[in-house]
């Protein structure tokens, strides 16, 4: 009978550890799980709120265009100010570059750049948004006439020996800006054949789109190359 009773004694025993075991296993298990959920939850929070601040800066960014579009547009400036708020009123091409390429006088160039200024109603340089293009015209020697005015300009009809084009939207122009000794303006750089001809005359025009007022502006100039 003692030895049944130490039997069923050591039988409880052995069966309470592998019960105790078992729990302990579950609760060792269980609390993993929960650490990587909540650490899985804790990284969505961290990813959700990254995405609100994106989305906050990008809602502050398009409420500051809207507004100053708003203001573009007259809508809650005063007079006053609007008057005083600088916007192009014309454009002027101030340059043309060398035909020459600077590190061998004697080697033609193969590129040319024009530089072209946007002006205040006061005449002053300003730095503007829209499209710019700009265009070359090779017109052979005497190719110009004398207006009117005392001016010169090219005459009506008469065949470019050759010709370059190039346009700038509003990001290209606004790398093209430049400032320098001789002023501000925006430099435009066209690729065009070596002149040939002797005293040739080159016609360039430039025209503005401006995106902030709609309006558009156009300017030429003649340069004798020899």
């Amino acid at each position: 009978m003692g030895a049944g009773l130490r039997t069923i004694r050591a039988c409880s025993l052995l069966a309470a550890g592998a019960l105790a075991a078992s729990m302990s296993a579950c609760s060792v298990g269980g609390s993993t799980s929960t650490a990587r959920a909540n650490d899985d939850l804790r990284r969505r929070v961290m990813a959700l709120e990254d995405q609100k601040r994106t989305l906050e800066q990008t809602n502050a960014e398009l409420l500051a265009k809207v507004t100053e579009h708003a203001k573009d547009r007259g809508q809650g400036v005063p007079a006053d100010v609007l008057a005083a708020m600088p916007r192009c009123a014309s454009i002027s091409i101030s340059g043309l570059g060398t035909w020459l390429d600077p590190s061998d006088m004697r080697t033609p160039a193969t590129s040319v750049h024009v530089s072209v200024s946007a002006l205040d109603g006061r005449g002053r340089t300003l730095q503007v948004v829209g499209t710019l293009r700009v265009e070359i015209l090779v017109l052979p020697a005497g190719a110009t006439i004398v207006n009117d005015a005392g001016e010169r300009a090219a005459k009506d009809g008469a065949t470019p020996v050759r010709t370059a084009k190039s346009e700038l939207g509003p990001a290209a122009l606004r790398e093209a800006y430049r400032e320098g000794l001789l002023g501000a303006s925006y430099v435009v750089d066209l690729a065009i054949e070596p002149l040939a001809e002797r005293n040739a005359v080159v016609l360039v025009r430039a025209w503005f789109a401006d995106a902030i007022t709609g309006a558009t502006h156009e300017a030429t100039k003649l340069v004798d190359v020899h």
